[in-house]
Order: structure tokens, then sequence, then C-alpha cells
């Protein structure tokens, strides 16, 4: 079998499978924040605050911030969600460790 016939063998292996819904990278390996990229959690985590949606803007930049825990923005935005959900002792601490990991960043003074 030349090259190009079993990469077309194969791609048609793939595509009866996804058809079948044996596919392990469909759908639900998109709705799966666990494979998702610190990026893509704060985006989404943007989308549920500006609806109000404290919880779901909580769990995606927790989770962003469990991926990066270097990054001082993260908890800027744990802060964020929390200070308007008035959750004042926790937003404290959110905003404690961004200034910790990033203290020349004026933007997270209040």
């Amino acid at each position: 079998m030349t090259y190009l016939r079993r990469v077309a063998y194969a791609s048609l292996m793939y595509l009866a499978a996804s058809a079948n819904g044996q596919s392990t990278t469909g759908q639900e390996t998109r709705n799966d924040i666990n494979t998702w990229s610190p990026g893509k959690l704060r985006s989404r985590g943007e989308e549920a605050l500006s609806t109000r949606n404290f919880d779901e803007a909580l769990k995606f930049y927790k989770k962003a911030a469990e991926l990066e825990p270097e990054n001082g923005s993260n908890y800027f935005q744990i802060f964020r969600v929390q200070s308007r959900a008035r959750k004042y002792s926790d937003a404290l601490n959110a905003i404690t460790t961004a200034l910790e990991l990033e203290p020349a960043n004026g933007s997270y003074r209040i």
C-alpha cells in the first residue's frame, strides 16, 4: 500500500469512528474545562462575568489560576468576581496574592 493510500485509509477510518460517536476528540473534549488553555478559561470567565454569572466566572478563573499559579492576572480576575459578588474577605485574599506575585503592576492597586 502506498503512502497516499495509507493516509486516505486512516482518514476514512477516523471519519467513520467519529460518525459513530467513538471519537474522544469530539464535543465532550471541547466542553471539558480540564483541557482548556488558561487564556480560553480567562476568556470564558470574562463572558460569564459580563452576564453576572459569578459562580461560573469564578470556576473559570480559579481553574486558570490552578494552571498558571504564577500569573497575578488570574488572581486579579478572581478579585473582580468576588468583589462584585460581595465576598469581600475572599476578594481581599485574591488581590493580596495578585500583588505578591506582581508588585509592580499598578492596575492591581485599589
